[in-house]
């Protein structure tokens, strides 16, 4: 199972810092709300889009998509019956489409429950034929560009329409058409009577992605919501994309928040075990090396002053931890980087750019 997060967590960061925490807290993916980028997300470009996408990258992560959709601009709406509103709606999200295309993503979470709510008086029929014809044409947009749109189910306390996973599953089939999928957020079904393990088996053939929370509004692990019997349902119904924190509380701070949450997920998920080096360490590469197993950089780095004059590399290698920091400041991405000098592993350069975050790696470097 692969790991994100919500780029808002980091509230008024410049996106290219916040990319590099979330890279180095040890997350694989970035979900970005489109107005973090722009107040009115409709002056963005796609060449705007594409830049963003780079600057992630850079920082060794992939942009899973885009959520928090119709927060900016206002005047955006699914069901109503003003056609124009409806619209702007259509057309606004087709142009996100493009966007998270460009970036390099390939999920858009619709979430957006005031921007769906049924209005007092409506015929419930007819605001869900209109939002199912309104979703139709944005998905025959989103499709060809490889970008689905996933219907999120929101509590009965948040909107009207689409308060569980059933009724979603059921707009899908309405809306009838391949880019147009589930996705489903833990504190959301939280408020389902059926218990979560449940509600993913039985949606399991429209699954497309997946918020990590819990119903207090902060991460997993926060509260009360135990995860191991939702890692195992997610991995029993086949699913492999990304499950991605999302919190509406941002407290403490958004590196606890990161921290603590991967940590949870990593031990709910079972997936605790260190880095390993792209090629088994035998016990004779170990004789005299700084690092030997039991020590926290293991299968990370390795240095011997028989090597490499002593100075730290990728487990595994004699590349010089050094030249991942070269790459870097001369401007190439961590894609570059691995593609340059493919015996260094992904999980090995992300684990040294976490670390160099801490004492631990610099004292070695000293040595």
């Amino acid at each position: 199972m692969r790991f994100g997060i919500c780029n808002e967590t980091w509230q008024g960061w410049e996106f290219a810092r916040t990319c590099g925490e979330i890279a180095a807290a040890g997350y694989e993916g970035v979900e970005i709300a489109p107005f973090t980028l722009n107040d009115d997300p409709r002056k963005l470009s796609e060449a705007d889009a594409a830049a963003t996408g780079k600057v992630a990258q850079a920082a060794g992560l992939e942009v899973i998509g885009l959520h928090w959709l119709l927060v900016k601009p206002p005047g955006m709406h699914l069901t109503t019956s003003d056609s124009s509103v409806r619209r702007a709606a259509i057309d606004f999200a087709k142009h996100l489409a493009q966007l998270c295309a460009a970036m390099g993503g390939s999920i858009m979470v619709w979430g957006s429950p005031k921007q769906r709510n049924i209005a007092p008086g409506d015929s419930r029929d007819d605001a869900e034929e209109r939002a199912a014809d309104a979703m139709r044409e944005i998905s025959q947009t989103a499709g060809p560009l490889g970008i689905t749109i996933a219907m999120e189910p929101l509590s009965p306390a948040e909107t009207n329409f689409l308060t569980s996973a059933a009724e979603t599953v059921r707009f899908i089939e309405l809306v009838n058409h391949p880019a147009c999928r589930l996705h489903l957020d833990v504190k959301a079904m939280s408020s389902e009577s059926k218990p979560i393990s449940q509600i993913i088996a039985e949606s399991k053939s429209h699954l497309a992605h997946f918020h990590a929370n819990d119903p207090n509004l902060r991460g997993p692990g926060f509260g009360d919501v135990r995860f191991e019997p939702i890692a195992q349902a997610l991995r029993d119904a086949g699913y492999d994309g990304y499950v991605s924190v999302e919190v509406f509380d941002y407290t403490p701070d958004p590196q606890t928040i990161a921290r603590k949450s991967i940590e949870y997920l990593r031990n709910a998920f079972g997936q605790t075990q260190g880095v390993d080096p792209a090629r088994p360490l035998a016990t004779e590469d170990l004789e005299g090396d700084l690092v030997q197993p039991g020590h926290p950089l293991f299968g990370i780095v390795w240095a011997n002053r028989k090597r490499m004059s002593g100075s730290p590399c990728f487990a595994g290698t004699r590349v010089p931890v050094q030249s991942l920091y070269d790459h870097l400041e001369a401007g190439d991405s961590l894609e570059t980087f691995l593609n340059d000098l493919p015996g260094v592993t992904r999980a090995q350069a992300l684990a040294v750019l976490k670390l160099s975050r801490s004492r631990l790696l610099e004292e070695l470097m000293l040595r």
